[in-house]
This record gives structure tokens, sequence and C-alpha cells, in this order.
């Protein structure tokens, strides 16, 4: 899966606390890192084969940028094929829906929950 901080966000400590949560529940996990602008996460998605995508971002002005994500993969014609999570201080399900998200989180539990019922469904 790939995990990053969205563009024009620098933050990526719970990022990282959510990437070491998953990697213990057995996740590969690509991290991109921080400030990922969205055609760079579809390229690395389309090179790697991924079909699970989260976000991180603690600033409001993430909420763009995820939104902005989500419609890249849907212009790149791959928004069928993977799932994406958004988590962070600012996300609720209002903004899960205003992004296009597939799934938000306030906490990695949660975060980690999600992945593992999509990857067994994958």
């Amino acid at each position: 899966m790939i995990l990053c901080t969205v563009k024009d966000d620098l933050h990526d400590i719970g990022k990282n606390i959510v990437r070491s949560m998953l990697e213990a529940a057995g996740f590969d996990v690509l991290d991109l890192g921080i400030d990922v602008a969205p055609e760079t996460i579809v390229e690395k998605a389309r090179e790697n084969d991924v079909h699970i995508i989260g976000l991180s971002g603690v600033l409001t002005l993430a909420i763009d940028s995820m939104k902005k994500t989500v419609d890249a993969f849907r212009d790149a014609g791959l928004r069928d094929q993977v799932k994406i999570i958004i988590g962070g201080a600012p996300v609720s399900e209002g903004y899960c829906k205003l992004t296009g998200a597939d799934a938000w989180a306030h906490n990695p539990q949660t975060t980690v929950q999600v992945c593992k019922e999509w990857a067994a469904a994958l």
C-alpha cells in the first residue's frame, strides 16, 4: 500500500505512527513522505500495482489536496482499482464524502482495521 502526507502539508508524526502499525500488521508500506503531489501518488500506485492508498494531513488545506488526489485517480482511470483512506486532525465523515475517499480515520487502529478488511477482499 501507499502512505503519504498530501501536497502542501509537511506533518508526518501521525503518518509515521500509522506506517509502523500497518507494517506490524503485515502490510508492505511504500511511504512517499510529505508534501506529495497527486500525480506522484497516482504514478507510484500504477508503477507498484498498489490498490490501497492512505492519505494523511494535519492542516485543513490538506482536505483540498486529498480531494485533488482522489480526483487524480479518477482522471487516470484508476479510481475503481484503488481504495483510499484519509486520516489526520481535520478529517471527518463529511470531509470523507467531500473528497470522495472510501473511508476516514482519526486513529491508527481504525486505519489498520479498514486496510485489513480491504486487503482481505482484494
